[in-house]
């Protein structure tokens, strides 16, 4: 049987509750779901906000990347993603500080939420329950609470996309009503596109893991742009495809990485993330960028999301990050459940 076949073979995608097959079937759905959590929410601030700051590491990290990129481009707030154990210094009691972990047992973002506490600064915890959970209702914390039972990268949209809401609430950021219905709908057409049913030839999911198999990903991005779509790539092709992965964003890379292409490596696979209202500038570099790599590399490749907003085009590239890994974890032959290094390392970090 050939790969693509394999990837054809619809009986071979695991479509248990709240499996990684079930949770891409269903991406749409869970899409309106989140967005139907955060329609309401509202925190009643008293004052203007210095900065916002997203507490999160793994895939709680990858919805705080999300909701940053969106905020650069509807937002004048400064806005931090932290992924480590302390607030920055210059936090103050008029910073808006989130933590997010969907699991709510994250040692690193329980840690943020106690130096938080003591900031006396406006809080907002997002987790599916855990220690997170319960100290935010002891607390009197304000809890966006979101579905349990999904691997945390598969709740990338249940937890950015409440609080981008809230933030547009409180008119912190300014999000068009059109551009965030357009999210479901756009995600309804491109199920049908990249999803389990659609055959390799006309799937350009299933193509691009047939194009990664057996080679080594390298993923650029474009800083504060398309960034958070790579990294989100990189991330579900580490976790669910153990596949190990380089990622960057332009224009860093052209100062740097853009010298590890000096000798022909026939391996590597060079995948661009793109958007259509790039800076010249940027589009330039991208392009130039391929010109040069591409007799250095196996393959070039380009993916562009095709929405109307940011918003659209930002959320349509986790989704396709999301499948990408998933159909690659089947190609590799991996069950894209387990993480049992992940699952080491903790019980490690314990002794």
């Amino acid at each position: 049987m050939t790969l693509s076949k394999i990837l054809d073979n619809k009986e071979i995608y695991n479509m248990a509750k709240n499996s990684i097959g079930d949770c891409l079937n269903n991406f749409d759905k869970q899409c309106d779901h989140a967005l139907f959590l955060g329609r309401n929410l509202c925190i009643n601030l008293h004052h203007n906000v210095d900065f916002i700051f997203l507490c999160g590491v793994g895939g709680s990290g990858l919805a705080g990347d999300f909701i940053r990129n969106i905020s650069l481009q509807y937002g004048i707030t400064p806005i931090f993603v932290i992924r480590n154990y302390t607030l920055p210094h210059f936090a103050t009691e008029k910073s808006l500080i989130f933590i997010i972990s969907y699991s709510g047992n994250t040692e690193e973002t329980l840690n943020c939420y106690e130096a938080a506490k003591k900031l006396k600064a406006p809080l907002v915890a997002v987790s599916s329950g855990g220690n997170l959970g319960d100290l935010a209702k002891k607390d009197g914390t304000y809890l966006i609470e979101i579905p349990c039972g999904f691997q945390p990268r598969m709740a990338t949209l249940y937890m950015a996309l409440p609080v981008l809401l809230l933030l547009n609430n409180e008119k912190i950021i300014d999000l068009p009503q059109e551009e965030i219905g357009e999210i479901y709908f756009n995600l309804c057409i491109l199920k049908k596109k990249w999803g389990f049913s659609t055959p390799a030839i006309k799937n350009r999911a299933k193509a691009t893991a047939l194009q990664l198999y057996g080679k080594m990903p390298i993923i650029w991005g474009s800083e504060d742009l398309t960034d958070a779509g790579a990294k989100n790539m990189k991330s579900q092709l580490n976790e669910t495809a153990e596949t190990p992965c380089f990622c960057g964003a332009i224009p860093e890379v052209n100062h740097n990485e853009i010298m590890s292409f000096g000798n022909k490596n026939r391996n590597f696979v060079l995948l661009m993330f793109r958007d259509k209202k790039e800076h010249p500038r940027i589009a330039q570099r991208f392009e130039i960028s391929e010109n040069m790599l591409k007799e250095q590399v196996e393959k070039v490749v380009t993916f562009t999301a095709q929405g109307n907003s940011f918003l659209s085009r930002l959320t349509e590239s986790i989704y396709f990050g999301d499948l990408v890994g998933y159909y690659l974890s089947i190609l590799n032959k991996v069950n894209p459940e387990e993480i049992a290094m992940i699952t080491s390392f903790k019980a490690r970090m314990l002794r």
